[in-house]
Order: C-alpha cells, then sequence, then structure tokens
C-alpha cells in the first residue's frame, strides 16, 4: 500500500511539473509572438518592430523545447502496426488497364498533337481502378462526428465563396493566363489533353480549370471557383488524414484551422493552379496512410493516381514523391518487417503513378526541357541565382546565401511574410494565436518524431516542402511555391492543443479544457478574417494597374474608342483575360494623338516617362478635352483618363 501510494504521488507529481512547465511554454509562446507582432499595432512587415524580433524567436524557441520535454514524457500511445493483409488485384482487368495506356503513350509518342490519346488513357486509369476495387472499405464514422465535419465544411465556404469577383482585387496576369489556357480548351484550340502547355504545366491542370468554368461561367468567377472548390473540399481531405493518425478532436482542430487561415483562403479565391497542388498532396497523404494502415489494393492505386494528378499540375504538387520516398525509406530503415508487409501495396501505387504520367512523359519528350526549365530557373543553387541572391542580399558565398534563405523561410510565419506578387503578403503568414502555438508545435514533435514514428509523416510533410519549395529556391519565402505544406503547419498546432486539452482536462476539468480550445478557435477565426479582409485585401494587395485598366475597358465597352499610353498593355494576360474581345489599342511613345470621330478616351499610365509629354500635347491639340482619374484603393492615381471630342 505505501508503494502504490509512492507511486500515485510521483504519478501525481510528474503530471503536475508536466503541466506547470507546458502551460508556461504556451505563454512563454505568445510573450514571444506579441514581440514580433504586437497587438493593436498593424501587421504589415515594414511596420513591426525589428529590435525585438531576435528575443521574440528566441522565446518561441525556448517554448518549443520546452514543449518537447512535455510531449516527449507524455506522449505514450503506441504507433499503428502497418496491416498484414496483401492487396488483392482483379489481374484481367490490370492488364487491360496497362495495354490501353501503352496505347496513348503510343500515340502521343507518334504525334504530340494527337487528339484522341486521352480517351485509352482515361479508361485504362478507369480499368485500374476496377482492378483494385474488390477490396475496398468505406470510412466509419459517427453522425456527430459527420456534423463537426459539415460545420467545418460550412465555415470554409462562408471564408471562400462570398464576393468571389472582387475579393482579392487584383487579378494577377498568371490567374489570367490560368484562364487563357482553360478558355483555350473550352474552345477546342487544344488538341492534346495529355500534352504540355503554359509555363511547361501539363495541360492536365488547365483541364480542371476549364471544367469548373463550363459548370460555373467562362468568365473571372468560374475560374476562381475551381480553387473554391479545391479549397473547401481540402478541408475534409485533411481531416481524414489526420484522423487516421491522431484521432478525430486533433483533425476537427486542423480542419478548423485550415478553414480560417488567410494564407489558405486567399489560394483558394484566386484561378491560378496553386490549390490543385495542395488538394492533389492531401489525396496523396489520405490513401497512401490508408494503405499502410489497412493494406487494400484501392488506397495503393488512389495514393499513386494522386501522385500522378500532384504531378500533373502545379509544380509544388511534385513534392509528394519525395514526401512518400522519404516516409518509405524511414519504415525499411526503422522497422524492416513491418515495411515489407506493405512492399507489394507501394509497388501497385508505384505501377498506377507511372501509368497517368506515362503519356505525360511522352509529351515532354517532344520538349525535354520543359521537364526541368522551371525548377532549374528557381533553383537558388544555379549559378545565375547565386550569384543574384548574393548581391541583392549582400550575402556572396553559398553557405551565407543559404542562411539567408533559412531565416527568411522560418521567419515568415510568425513575423516576416512572404515575397511573391501572386499572394502579395508582406505579414505574418499565420495569425497571432495560430503563430504563437505553431512554433511551439513545429519544434516540439519534430524531437518527438526521433521516438514516435506516428509524428515521422507530419514532420516529412513540412520539412521536406519547406527545403524544397523554399530554402532551395530563390525568393524566399515564396509562399505559392509552399502551398502543399500549409495543412501540415495546422497539424502541428492542433496537435499542441490537443495535448493542451488533455493536461487542461487533468487540472482544470473537462469543461474548461474545452471551453478554452474552443475560444481558442473563435479567437482564430476573427484574427484571420481581419488578417485577410481587412489587411491583406484592403492594405496590401489592393488592384494594381493591369487590373484596373482591365476593368475600365470592361465597364467602357460600349464607350467611344479607347487608346493606352504607357507601359500598361491591352494586350496584358489580365486583360485580354477580363476583356477578350476588347477593341482598345496600345500606342507607342511616337504615335501621334488619335483623331476623335466624334470622340475618343486616352488612358494614360502615370507611372510611364512618357506620361507628361502626352499630357502637354493633350492640352495643347485638345485644350477642351476632360479628364478624370482611375485609383487605387489606397489613394494612389495610376491613370488619368482624357476624353477628346471632335473639334
Amino acid at each position: 500500500a505505501v508503494s502504490r501510494h509512492r507511486r500515485d504521488l510521483c504519478v501525481l507529481c510528474a503530471s503536475v511539473v508536466n503541466s506547470v512547465l507546458f502551460f508556461g511554454a504556451l505563454a512563454t509562446a505568445f510573450l514571444g509572438q506579441y514581440l514580433l507582432t504586437p497587438f493593436g499595432e498593424t501587421r504589415a512587415f515594414a511596420k513591426l518592430p525589428v529590435e525585438q524580433a531576435p528575443f521574440g524567436f528566441a522565446l518561441l524557441v525556448i517554448a518549443g523545447l520546452a514543449a518537447a520535454w512535455v510531449v516527449w514524457r507524455c506522449d505514450e500511445r503506441a504507433d499503428d502496426a502497418p496491416s498484414r493483409a496483401l492487396p488483392v488485384l482483379r489481374r484481367g482487368w490490370l492488364n487491360a488497364a496497362v495495354v490501353l495506356v501503352a496505347v496513348a503513350v503510343s500515340a502521343v509518342l507518334y504525334d504530340a498533337g494527337t487528339t484522341w490519346a486521352i480517351c485509352p488513357w482515361a479508361l485504362g486509369i478507369l480499368f485500374l481502378v476496377v482492378a483494385a476495387a474488390g477490396d475496398a472499405v468505406a470510412p466509419r464514422a459517427s453522425a456527430v462526428e459527420w456534423l463537426g465535419v459539415a460545420l467545418v465544411v460550412a465555415v470554409a465556404i462562408l471564408y471562400r465563396l462570398p464576393g468571389l469577383e472582387s475579393i482579392p482585387p487584383m487579378v494577377h496576369g498568371d490567374e489570367a493566363a490560368c484562364g487563357i489556357e482553360a478558355r483555350r480548351i473550352l474552345r477546342g484550340e487544344v488538341s492534346n489533353l495529355l500534352g504540355i502547355g503554359w509555363y511547361d504545366i501539363p495541360q492536365l491542370s488547365f483541364a480542371l480549370s476549364a471544367f469548373f468554368m463550363r459548370i460555373f461561367g467562362d468568365d473571372l468567377f468560374g475560374l476562381r471557383m475551381g480553387s473554391v472548390v479545391l479549397g473547401i473540399a481540402s478541408v475534409p481531405l485533411l481531416y481524414g488524414v489526420v484522423r487516421g493518425l491522431y484521432g478525430a478532436a486533433t483533425a476537427f482542430v486542423a480542419a478548423f484551422l485550415l478553414a480560417v487561415s488567410h494564407w489558405h483562403v486567399h489560394f483558394s479565391r484566386i484561378g491560378t493552379d496553386y490549390m490543385q497542388a495542395g488538394f492533389a498532396v492531401l489525396l496523396v497523404l489520405l490513401f497512401f496512410l490508408r494503405g499502410r494502415r489497412h493494406g487494400r489494393a484501392l488506397d495503393w492505386v488512389l495514393a499513386g493516381l494522386s501522385i500522378g494528378l500532384a504531378c500533373s499540375v502545379y509544380y509544388a504538387g511534385r513534392a509528394s514523391i519525395v514526401i512518400v520516398a522519404a516516409i518509405l525509406i524511414c519504415d525499411w530503415s526503422i522497422d524492416r518487417e513491418a515495411a515489407r508487409r506493405y512492399v507489394r501495396g507501394a509497388t501497385l501505387m508505384l505501377l498506377a503513378t507511372v501509368l497517368f504520367v506515362a503519356p505525360i512523359v511522352a509529351a515532354m519528350a517532344w520538349s525535354p526541357s520543359s521537364l526541368l526549365d522551371r525548377s532549374s530557373g528557381v533553383f537558388v543553387l544555379a549559378p545565375h541565382n547565386l550569384e543574384h541572391v548574393g548581391a541583392t542580399a549582400d550575402a556572396p558565398g553559398i553557405a551565407r546565401v543559404m542562411l539567408m534563405q533559412a531565416a527568411n523561410s522560418l521567419a515568415a510565419f510568425n513575423w516576416k511574410g512572404e515575397t511573391s506578387e501572386q499572394h502579395a503578403h508582406p505579414a505574418p503568414l499565420l495569425d497571432f494565436w495560430t503563430g504563437a502555438v505553431f512554433a511551439v508545435g513545429l519544434i516540439a514533435y519534430t524531437i518527438a518524431a526521433l521516438r514516435r514514428p506516428r509524428h515521422r509523416v507530419v514532420v516529412a510533410w513540412f520539412w521536406i516542402n519547406l527545403v524544397l519549395g523554399s530554402l532551395l529556391t530563390v525568393d524566399a519565402m515564396f509562399s505559392p511555391r509552399m502551398i502543399a505544406a500549409v495543412p501540415a503547419i495546422f497539424v502541428f498546432a492542433a496537435l499542441v492543443l490537443d495535448l493542451h486539452r488533455e493536461l487542461a482536462a487533468r487540472t482544470f476539468g473537462g469543461a474548461i479544457a474545452g471551453v478554452s480550445v474552443a475560444v481558442f478557435l473563435v479567437a482564430t477565426a476573427v484574427a484571420n478574417y481581419e488578417d485577410y479582409f481587412e489587411l491583406h485585401v484592403r492594405d496590401l494587395q489592393p488592384a494594381a494597374a493591369p487590373t484596373i485598366l482591365a476593368r475600365f475597358l470592361a465597364g467602357n465597352a460600349d464607350a467611344p474608342p479607347i487608346y493606352v499610353y504607357g507601359t500598361q498593355s491591352v494586350r496584358y494576360d489580365t486583360a485580354l483575360f477580363l476583356v477578350p474581345e476588347t477593341t482598345a489599342t496600345d500606342l507607342d511613345d511616337d504615335s501621334p494623338l488619335p483623331r476623335p470621330d466624334p470622340a475618343a478616351l486616352v488612358v494614360v499610365d502615370l507611372d510611364w516617362s512618357g506620361a507628361s509629354d502626352v499630357a502637354a500635347r493633350i492640352a495643347a491639340e485638345y485644350p477642351a478635352a476632360t479628364r478624370t482619374s482611375l485609383v487605387m484603393s489606397n489613394g494612389r492615381t495610376v491613370f488619368d483618363v482624357y476624353r477628346l471630342e471632335r473639334r
């Protein structure tokens, strides 16, 4: 009895120490985040305090290390063992699938512009799924769980759908280019849907956009709806991934944080193909983890097809190959007996991947440089990029450049933001509350992965994307290249909140623990709404000159002829997509003023060096001309519009 009493006392003392240390770590993390982004200050990076940043990051690291000690001691749940089941296939259907895909590959190799190769390829993929469908089992969940998922999806819809055509107000040229490619498919101008399109991206990516434009409209709304649908669908997909690893409670929190994330919301509201990559990588992880866990052929096949899809959209999706390979290698090196149980499934996954991408690779054979041109163009260690980055950052040498890349990549989440024009968010990529918790979780569970295999999935998921998509590419942090890692960020945060709930329930009771997590989620929802719909849309990424010009052209389709002087062009992708039938004309420096018959509109780009000369010529030749201005939402005038009347 005495021994049992001492044991109970030791357990109680350990529990108290763990709770005090963990709650202290959270308090320290929030203090560190406060030093980086004080309350009451704008979260735009240029206005954030710089002198407090080193101490703020130091507190985040200390908090993470303290939490790592608690996680190391408290995380005693056993890891799932791989299934001993072997995949069951229908060989006849499998053989037919291989033959059909071979026919498609042969057609593409013979003629890169073939129109019919898509048919045997699609039929072959269908046959492959049928070959593996015999042992399919639907996931089981309670009515309460389904209701929770539906609630999170509803929140995701509320953050992504309203005001879609005007939020975000800027239509970047890349977004417009994706729409133009999709429109070419809709018009039948693309002969081979298994070929390569704009920016060396497979046409299948633009075919997805074309599909949504066919349903929702051949315009900006229809283009953006593709990202909206995939962004919303990513939320329950993340739920499924995390539920299989950590359970329903952690999955709910992770899905909710993704649903309200202003980073994910932005890429869910623009029509580029970034969200296709994020969605595809989630599909890969969902089916790959199910295959490891249950050993069913259909999961392995769908995992392989998802990898093929991820490789056929935006470049960030290709990281899925490295993530899956890293997990398999890790499993094999640590427990070969367990890994042998799914060797056959992994082989089936590889076959499915090859069958999916084979015709696309065959199309690339006509232009081999299309496979690596873009990657080599952004690879930071390429000689021209290394010299450029070193010169602009005053950091010559590989070591200093890589140190700067790492600092910019890691600081982006909690402080510095990112550098792309497509996102244009020089402010923390995470809200105040999630940023602090993420930093704690990243450090704690990266260390815990040394002990627990189930943490290695999310650790590999995040760090491989960070290395490939930020550390090794120019302009770190360039947030579109990290789109596949965004869901992993919220898994780290959800794990910390789950541990908080567990320790708080022991210390203060289950009700208080649940309420504290609920308050945190509400706070993140409010903070992300403000960060996106107020800070980002209003201050960080208002409609730029190309969008303002295009919308002016669209709003004056029935006006007199329109002529444009300056660096902005009516032939730029933004205008070509938003106003495909415009009759406006670009004029160069030496062009005479148009002769109105009876009137004409002259748009002058005020950022152009010749703007004052054109204004003087108009004043001299047409003193009665009226002038209006086109102004950005931040108050800056970007164009003057003159109405010329016939004298």
